[in-house]
């Protein structure tokens, strides 16, 4: 035990307490558990598809947690008026190898952590665990970009089309989409194509309708941390009339889309932390 600056270090199994509950959490292959231990500023920023899919890997080519820990572990204490922060960091480990781990608590719940299975790619993220949450993110996004509630959009978007889609670029879009739908929009998703191994992220179509006519709708969803959030979508009418061979219509006017260009689709990673 020593006294190092403002914290006091530790290097014992005490710092289990802290560790242990975390990898039960893995080992049981339960996201929402482990969202339990988590600051609401850190849920925020995890989707619970994805954060199990990453458990499942994690089980599958790390093997059984032996709930050990190596000798390089510690754990510092940290308090100030009202807020108290526990760092613990050192290696867990498993049947098949280590995971680097670093849990940071501020009075009691994980405002950032960092675990790095040594077996683990850096490309294992094929995908969430079910879709029905991006089905759900992409019907209400289209639903408030209807209603022209762009503050409500901003949550679902990535922090790469927050920059660009302006509220006039925006309304230019949903001028031209009310124009085809008339009145009364409905939004139906019609299916989910996985497209992330192809570098395309998760795609999540949609069939947008009103008094007066219908579209297909689409948005991509770029994978960042272990959040998913729409990168781009794209809005173009189904055509109802009967076809005219003669029609030489450039497509640009018969789509509306905002797109950010050379982002990655997806880049899910170990390592979380809250902002503040």
């Amino acid at each position: 035990m020593a006294l190092c600056g403002a914290g006091l270090y530790l290097t014992n199994r005490s710092s289990q307490a802290y560790q242990r509950p975390v990898f039960e959490t893995i080992v049981a292959e339960d996201a929402d558990a482990f969202l339990e231990l988590c600051d609401p500023s850190l849920q925020a920023e995890v989707d619970a598809p994805v954060m199990l899919a990453w458990m499942k890997e994690i089980n599958a080519v790390m093997g059984e947690c032996q709930f050990e820990t190596g000798s390089n572990f510690n754990i510092h204490f940290d308090a100030s008026p009202g807020s108290t922060v526990v760092t613990t960091a050192g290696d867990m480990k498993f049947a098949n190898g280590v995971t680097s781990t670093e849990l940071v608590y501020q009075n009691d719940k994980l405002i950032k952590f960092k675990i790095e299975p040594d077996k683990l790619g850096y490309d294992w993220f094929d995908g969430p665990v079910g879709d029905e949450l991006y089905r759900e993110r992409t019907e209400t996004f289209f639903t408030e970009l209807l209603e022209r509630d762009y503050e409500a959009l901003k949550p679902l978007m990535h922090s790469s089309f927050v920059e660009i889609a302006t509220d006039e670029l925006l309304n230019q879009i949903v001028d031209q989409t009310e124009i085809w739908l008339g009145d009364n929009p409905r939004v139906t998703i019609t299916g989910v194509e996985n497209r992330i191994s192809e570098d395309e992220g998760l795609i999540v179509n949609a069939l947008l309708e009103g008094n007066a006519g219908k579209a297909d709708g689409s948005t991509t969803i770029k994978f960042d941390g272990m959040k998913g959030t729409v990168l781009r979508f794209v809005v173009t009418p189904i055509d109802q009339s009967p076809v005219d061979d003669t029609a030489d219509e450039d497509a640009t006017d018969k789509e509306s889309s905002i797109e950010t260009l050379n982002e990655p689709k997806s880049n899910v990673d170990n390592n979380l932390k809250n902002v503040q």
